[in-house]
């Protein structure tokens, strides 16, 4: 029950009210808050913080959006739609035989030094097996697989190399790491929104609507984020 108040000086009379009923936002209990007349609201430290939080990852999350576009934007010029992405054409493997019996192939390449340094390695090992306790052949095999890398890594680097100067020009390289900066500042706010712990029920209403909303596939949310905020408001000591 709300308590009865008069003002300084004055006597409560039959046609002021000595409260009045909030029709603010219905809590799960759906209880009414009463608010006695002239009493200022009092202030909420946990739902002001929430609210801090989330308007910074708004902010941020803009901001972020903007950088991914510019990279967007570049990745569709014509200097970097003429890159040819680098690769080495490293071997072939049979998939099969056409309709006339002839053996049908198919290039093989490769992306990495790491790429090139497995395939080099397997064909290697094979073709030494194959030498059998002959040192001389053994040698020489040695020697024609790591001539076969180097040309294949000198190759990639050049392509690479080429793949840099492009990116470097058009501003691609620039606008790739302000976008990398601006995402890891939404994660970092994501993540001490997830760590939240709120203190009163109006902060952990808004703790679960804010996650609940980014979970509609425009957020770094994910529904194990949505869990833990769940759990973050669990280990609340009390709310309101």
């Amino acid at each position: 029950m709300a308590l009865k108040t008069e003002r300084p000086g004055e006597a409560a009379t039959s046609s002021e009210p000595s409260f009045s009923i909030s029709q603010g936002r219905k809590m799960s209990m759906n209880a009414a808050i009463f608010i006695t007349p002239g009493q200022p609201m009092a202030t909420d430290p946990s739902l002001e913080a929430i609210n801090a939080l989330i308007a910074a990852h708004q902010a941020v999350y803009a901001t972020d959006e903007a950088a991914w576009l510019a990279v967007s934007k570049i990745e569709d010029s014509d200097p970097m739609r003429a890159i040819k992405f680098p690769s080495v054409h490293i071997g072939r493997t049979l998939i099969g035989m056409d309709e006339h019996r002839n053996n049908v192939w198919e290039p093989i390449y490769v992306y990495s030094v790491e790429d090139i340094d497995h395939h080099i390695d397997m064909h290697l090992r094979s073709a030494l097996a194959m030498c059998g306790s002959r040192e001389d052949w053994k040698e020489l095999e040695r020697r024609k697989y790591e001539a076969k890398r180097a040309e294949h890594k000198a190759n990639l680097a050049i392509q690479k190399a080429e793949q840099k100067r492009v990116e470097d020009g058009s501003g691609y390289t620039d606008a790739l790491e302000a976008a990398r900066a601006t995402n890891a500042e939404v994660k970092k706010i994501e993540r001490a929104i997830v760590a939240f712990v709120p203190q009163s029920l109006a902060a952990a209403v808004r703790l679960a609507s804010f996650a609940c909303q980014n979970l509609d596939g425009n957020s770094c949310f994910e529904e194990k984020d949505l869990l833990a905020v769940l759990a973050s408001i669990g280990r609340a000591r009390s709310c309101d």
